[in-house]
């Protein structure tokens, strides 16, 4: 579908950042499949080669962080659309909220 300007909307899921295993797996391999919850079902969600795009030299940090604090991250999520259940993005604080309660937001989107 075409919106305004002609930007394409595609409709997503927006779920929790993923597993560690996803992480690592992605560290290993470029493409795989991997079951996330989405509207409280379990799916196999395709994680393509450009996954997760120009964050890429960030998922063995992301990896460390996780398992060095298990609070896990401040907060993050991957894109995956709906009609292909494909991971198509990633949005994340990049820190714990401060003092006033701001936080900044990362997010990645790959080209249409």
């Amino acid at each position: 579908m075409r919106g305004r300007h002609g930007a394409r909307h595609v409709a997503v899921y927006l779920v929790r950042a993923p597993p560690d295993e996803v992480l690592a797996t992605r560290l290993e391999r470029d493409a795989f499949d991997a079951d996330l919850v989405m509207d409280d079902r379990v799916r196999s969600v395709h994680f393509p080669a450009s996954w997760p795009g120009d964050a890429l030299p960030l998922v063995s940090n992301w990896l460390e962080l996780r398992r060095s604090d298990r609070r896990g991250e401040p907060w993050g999520g991957t894109v995956v659309e709906r009609a292909t259940q494909r991971a198509i993005g990633t949005i994340g604080c990049k820190a714990w909220p401060d003092g006033t309660g701001s936080v900044e937001v990362g997010y990645g989107v790959e080209r249409a």
